[in-house]
Order: structure tokens, then C-alpha cells, then sequence
């Protein structure tokens, strides 16, 4: 379950109580996946809203990230994100389907302080609950 990362709209009350993105994001990637799960974990939602329109703006380059960095910090990142909130059994399938990924990419610094605010933030979803409540990704009509 998981948003695109440049089609979301989120109040700013919302990301400031489950604490805006996770930490240790380096550049680019993963950070959908990251504020997707931590929203759901933590009490929230997705709806999907057809017949919207979002204009999206992208820089053509950045010029610390680009070519093979932009490559490593995506792959860093969704390493870390599958690190913070996966369970151990989904973090291993997680990297059975990637080849190259590998658990020491996930920056345990932030793994660690991920797994924390969810606790701190009393989250009582886990990513079991996530995957078995497909009814909370509603859509509107």
C-alpha cells in the first residue's frame, strides 16, 4: 500500500503529529512507502480521489544526485524505510525480490529512530495489520 511520491496531499497538522518523514532519507526514493506505512501504522488513511488533477513540478537535475547517486540514495532509502517498518519475515522478502539490496544499505541510525517514534507515537498497527485492512485505502466517487 503506498502513495506516489509526488501526488499526495496531507495537512500540515497530519505530518506534524506522525513527525513529517522518516529519518535518514537520503535525496530521493522511498519516501512515499515511508509516509504511507507511517501514516497507516499510525492511525491514518489513503483515499484515492479519481477525476483529481495534479500538476506535478520536477527538477530535470539536481546536481548532487544524479546518475549512480541518485541510484544509491533510492536504493539506501527503500532499504531503510523496509528496515523501520517492515517485520523481519517481510523485511527478508523484501530483499529476496531485489537483487543488490542488502541490509547493511539501510542506515541503522534511522531504522532505529524510526522504530522508536512508533512506538512513541503509541502506533498500534503493525505491518501485518497494514496488509490484512485493504478497506482502509478507500476510494472516493
Amino acid at each position: 500500500p503506498g502513495i506516489l511520491g509526488g501526488a499526495f496531499l496531507m495537512t500540515k497538522r497530519r505530518m506534524e503529529e506522525i513527525d513529517y518523514f522518516g529519518k535518514g532519507l537520503v535525496g530521493w526514493g522511498g519516501e512515499n512507502i515511508d509516509i504511507s506505512l507511517k501514516n497507516l501504522m499510525c492511525g491514518g488513511e489513503i483515499w484515492g480521489v479519481p477525476c483529481s488533477r495534479c500538476l506535478h513540478f520536477a527538477a530535470s537535475r539536481k546536481p548532487q544526485f544524479h546518475g549512480d547517486r541518485v541510484r544509491a540514495s533510492e536504493t539506501n532509502n527503500e532499504v531503510t524505510v523496509a528496515k523501520s517498518y517492515l517485520d523481519d519475515h517481510q523485511f527478508e522478502e523484501f530483499l529476496k525480490g531485489r537483487p543488490g539490496y542488502k541490509e547493511d544499505l539501510a542506515d541503522k541510525r534511522a531504522v532505529a529512530e524510526n522504530q522508536k517514534l512508533l512506538q512513541d507515537l503509541k502506533c498500534d498497527r503493525d505491518w501485518e495489520w497494514v496488509r490484512d485492512h485493504p478497506a482502509v485505502m478507500a476510494t472516493l466517487r
